[in-house]
């Protein structure tokens, strides 16, 4: 993050700051119920500079993975306009006193003594309680997971990758075979999941770029007649992860 403080940030540096505060925000939603000491507030505020990054990993997603996939299958050379990033505007954000107070109070609590309900072995009492209400979140609706809204569809998907942020979270208190094999179960979800979810921000992209360059609709096509196939694909990855054994 200090290099988006200096003004001097990329596009990697842009997507690293995200995944950061992505798995700030899992830990704080699955595990504030672990101490008194979380402030509530830390969660929006973090969640308001996650959207400040803005979305342009999703337009570079697009243009590197879905867009050769696309043109494979017979569609003329496409190119996506690139979104400006407001590099100034975010160096001011960063480099503010309240994000710099956000960032010492969440090092402070990280560095403060646990308290004694931890210290007496109640810590995998709060994992199992968190881990088994975020799993039966992902599984529940695997038989019907095909009804359901789109948005509701990819509200699995992002509980599916709060699930595994979170078991990376509190892998290191449980033997590594059993969280390696439980993690390679997810996979697939997050895979299928991830690339259904390509599909419809690929398709607002589109919609977006079609009426200055018609090439596009070929592309738009495209990813709404691949909509229904990753549907299926996510539904049947959802239905064999029902079926994983947890090891917490």
């Amino acid at each position: 993050m200090a290099v988006i403080a200096d003004g001097v940030a990329e596009a990697e540096h842009i997507h690293q700051a995200r995944v950061s505060l992505r798995r700030l925000r899992s830990a704080l939603k699955h595990f504030a119920g672990w101490s008194s000491e979380l402030n509530p507030v830390w969660e929006e505020q973090i969640a308001e500079l996650f959207r400040k990054l803005g979305d342009t990993r999703d337009e570079d997603a697009i243009r590197t993975e879905v867009l050769p996939i696309i043109q494979q299958h017979g569609s003329p050379e496409l190119l996506l306009p690139v979104s400006a990033q407001p590099s100034k505007e975010l160096s001011t954000i960063f480099s503010s006193a309240d994000t710099i107070k956000l960032l010492l109070d969440l090092l402070a609590f990280a560095y403060s003594e646990e308290d004694s309900d931890s210290k007496k072995g109640g810590l995998k009492k709060h994992i199992k309680k968190s881990l088994d209400k975020l799993h039966h979140k992902v599984i529940n609706n695997a038989e019907h997971f095909s009804e359901l809204e789109v948005t509701e569809q990819h509200k699995i998907r992002k509980q599916a990758k709060q699930l595994r942020y979170c078991v990376e979270f509190i892998s290191s208190l449980y033997p590594n075979k059993k969280v390696q094999q439980y993690l390679k179960q997810l996979q697939p979800v997050q895979n299928t999941l991830g690339q259904y979810n390509d599909l419809f921000i690929a398709e607002g992209i589109f919609n977006n770029v079609v009426e200055q360059d018609p090439s596009f609709w070929f592309a738009l096509g495209w990813v709404k007649a691949k909509q229904p196939q990753l549907q299926k694909r996510s539904a049947k990855a959802l239905q064999t992860f029902s079926q994983a054994e947890t090891f917490w």
